[in-house]
């Protein structure tokens, strides 16, 4: 007999977001009662600020955690770009990887003890991140070409695999608004070839970017760098769709000020998820802390205003049906934290993910991402099998742990993740 099939979970689709099934179908958990425990008979005395976020369901903004500096290159796509062999079926492997670069997983992703992944970053012992400039990439026997069309299908969250850039913070924030907002993706580039085809080899495709100073639109060819047949930079996991790569190629264009169409694309490395997310959608970004310890008064010590419960209902409030709605990334540190061991989890450090949505089985809630590399997934504390989330108009089944996706328990994340952050875009923007 084959095994039994996961039951959908059941979701009030007429509601503003999961958040509101919680009195329904989860206890609220907030840190109030911990609090009022350990503070004892000075509990009124503890100031308001302190109990408004620690009584909260959710997790208080804080632009503190907010990071310039995060970025991780794809180590398969270094490897295949750097192999002469001509590789056309991209499917990593750590072997491969490992053999390539010349190092293990957990050493490639740790930027304190390698910097294949992580060009012109430096990190001191106290965590403290700086970059420095590099070298454009220079490949004897790269082309620029056209091998493919603009769009093959329908837009998926699946499409974009970061490449050897250090620039999984854009890679991330895309594929979380090809999830959440895919008509931001599907409608907005227009085709500027003769023909007024994206199919039209002479095309050029106008690309909408946005910042404080508003609307700017990049004309982008749809000519993408190769050696020895893999793609350098971001593609797509159908090799001949291009529209991840000419997004990223048009987001250096604009961030570089030039029209070139051979661009420095090294300029990109390293920068901030949210703002990326911004910059897709024109919407308003929000940056979430997993930590946010405190010295309580009168000898209490330390308390962490921030729980995993707070920090899974606050997935589950831009969610509908287990799936975000509002684009939503993540970030680890640059710098493990004391006692956890990133390489083992298969966690990169100084990466982004994309946020997916949330799950809730045992009694365990997890939080649904993805690498933006289209693989190498979590390890520790996972979900197995499948994830079910109400994607539009159909319960879409995703296998875990495969193409980069994973849940991670929401007790996981909060402790190996810096921060979490949102994009909510304007007032009648696509939310399908």
């Amino acid at each position: 007999m084959g095994a039994e099939a996961k039951p959908v979970p059941h979701i009030d689709l007429k509601l503003e977001s999961d958040l509101d099934q919680s009195t329904r179908h989860f206890p609220l958990s907030t840190g109030i009662e911990e609090l009022q425990e350990r503070a004892g008979e000075h509990f009124a005395k503890v100031p308001k600020a302190v109990l408004h976020k620690a009584e909260s369901a959710t997790v208080a903004p804080n632009e503190a955690v907010r990071r310039e500096t995060v970025g991780a290159a794809n180590p398969f796509a270094l490897a295949s770009v750097q192999s002469t062999r001509t590789n056309k079926k991209y499917l990593p492997s750590v072997g491969v990887t490992e053999k390539a670069l010349g190092h293990d997983m957990a050493t490639l992703t740790d930027p304190a003890k390698s910097d294949v992944i992580y060009p012109g970053l430096r990190i001191n012992r106290d965590g403290v991140i700086k970059i420095v400039k590099v070298e454009p990439i220079v490949l004897n026997g790269t082309q620029w070409v056209d091998d493919g069309n603009f769009f093959t299908d329908a837009v998926q969250f699946t499409d974009p695999i970061q490449g050897s850039l250090a620039d999984c913070y854009f890679i991330a924030a895309l594929a979380s608004v090809a999830w959440a907002n895919p008509l931001l993706i599907s409608q907005r580039p227009a085709p500027k070839g003769q023909a007024g085809k994206f199919s039209d080899s002479t095309a050029a495709d106008a690309i909408s970017f946005f910042d404080s100073g508003g609307r700017h639109d990049v004309s982008a060819t749809e000519l993408l760098p190769q050696v020895n047949g893999s793609w350098i930079y971001a593609r797509a996991d159908d090799t001949k769709e291009l529209w991840p790569g000419v997004y990223e190629k048009a987001f250096a264009m604009w961030k570089i000020g030039t029209t070139s169409e051979q661009p420095d694309m090294t300029k990109i490395n390293y920068g901030d998820t949210v703002r990326a997310g911004v910059s897709l959608t024109n919407g308003s970004g929000s940056y979430f802390p997993t930590s946010d310890v405190i010295t309580l008064p009168f000898g209490l010590g330390s308390f962490d205003l921030v729980s995993a419960d707070q920090i899974w209902q606050t997935v589950r409030a831009h969610s509908l049906g287990c799936r975000t709605f509002h684009p939503m990334m993540a970030w680890t540190p640059g710098k493990a934290p004391a006692g956890l061991d990133y390489g083992s989890a298969h966690i990169v450090l100084n990466h982004a993910y994309s946020i997916l949505g949330w799950d809730y089985q045992n009694g365990t809630e997890y939080i649904v991402l993805r690498n933006p590399w289209g693989w190498y997934e979590a390890t520790l504390s996972v979900l197995a099998g499948t994830w079910t989330a109400y994607d539009v108009t159909f319960w879409r089944s995703t296998p875990l742990s495969s193409a980069g996706v994973f849940a991670i328990s929401a007790e996981t994340f909060k402790q190996y993740y810096q921060g979490f952050g949102v994009v909510v875009p304007p007032a009648g923007a696509d939310v399908q």
